[in-house]
């Protein structure tokens, strides 16, 4: 079971680098003032580089959706991490870069981070019931952190903030996401096919999907790659680990030795997110 749920994360993250490369090139480097319009997202979504990504992105999905019906949050938001390995190591021998030691220790950072953070916390799906208000709480705070994201976004022109708040509006949009699928999976599992399409979660996880690209589309498009990715790989498996804890009842080793591990080992994984995502090398392709 846990192997499956592994071999389709890293997959999924292997198909979500593929679909960056493509996105981010269709998206291009747009005024400000365009950001978040109509025109904008109409012109990225029918671009063809970015319906290439899109199909990528597709099945990406639906891996995603295989390893979180067998796994929890916790195990497979942070594997979706090694996109950001995946993307690299493809830049690394396309386009013929000199790698230095900093971004292999990243690389590593980021390997051994996720994989100490496992073994610490030997994070186990929870049990606990449906809570209609602690959902909404939970919509509630991905959607404020996504509006305060793009008003942030909006209004500041300085080429390294704007970036930052498109990629945090990103993360909590597919975090959300990520956590309205596990929810629905588990009610298609528990009631059936009927019960799910009367009840919202599946139609609060079409919405937002569609939002999700979207602001995907304006974190590229906001700035530097190299600093709206760390951002949404840092701050999605950090939002969805929150719901899969709270609403979910998931469950990790809680001894004082265990969480010192776990800040550990998280502290790692966030290093290596920050300083592979920042190398200006991830940048080669998009210019």
């Amino acid at each position: 079971m846990l192997l499956f749920v592994l071999i389709a994360a890293i997959l999924a993250a292997a198909f979500n680098a593929a679909s960056t490369v493509f996105q981010r090139k269709a998206t291009g480097s747009p005024n400000h003032s365009d950001l978040f319009s109509r025109k904008f997202a109409l012109s990225v979504s029918l671009h063809p580089l970015f319906l290439v990504g899109l199909v990528f992105q597709v099945i990406a999905a639906a891996l995603h959706l295989l390893a979180l019906s067998k796994g929890t949050l916790l195990i497979v938001q942070p594997l979706l991490s090694l996109d950001l390995v995946f993307l690299f190591v493809y830049l690394h021998f396309k386009y013929k870069l000199t790698t230095g030691k900093k971004e292999w220790l990243s690389i590593a950072a980021i390997v051994i981070g996720i994989g100490t953070l496992f073994i610490i916390a030997n994070p186990r799906s929870g049990t606990a019931p449906y809570e209609l208000t602690k959902w909404l709480v939970a919509v509630a705070a991905c959607i404020f952190i996504a509006a305060v994201s793009v008003f942030i976004t909006k209004r500041n022109e300085k080429s390294r903030i704007r970036p930052a708040a498109a990629g945090m509006a990103a993360a909590s949009g597919y975090a959300l996401n990520a956590s309205l699928a596990k929810l629905t999976l588990s009610m298609l599992k528990l009631h059936g096919l009927g019960y799910v399409f009367v009840h919202w979660p599946v139609y609060g996880l079409i919405i937002s999907a569609i939002v999700s690209i979207l602001l995907m589309q304006n974190a590229y498009g906001a700035g530097s790659l190299t600093i709206s990715q760390p951002v949404m790989e840092i701050f999605d498996p950090l939002i969805s680990s929150v719901i899969g804890l709270v609403n979910f009842g998931d469950i990790i080793s809680h001894s004082p030795e265990a969480i010192f591990g776990e800040l550990v080992s998280a502290s790692v994984l966030a290093w290596g997110i920050y300083t592979l995502g920042g190398s200006k090398k991830m940048d080669v392709s998009f210019k």
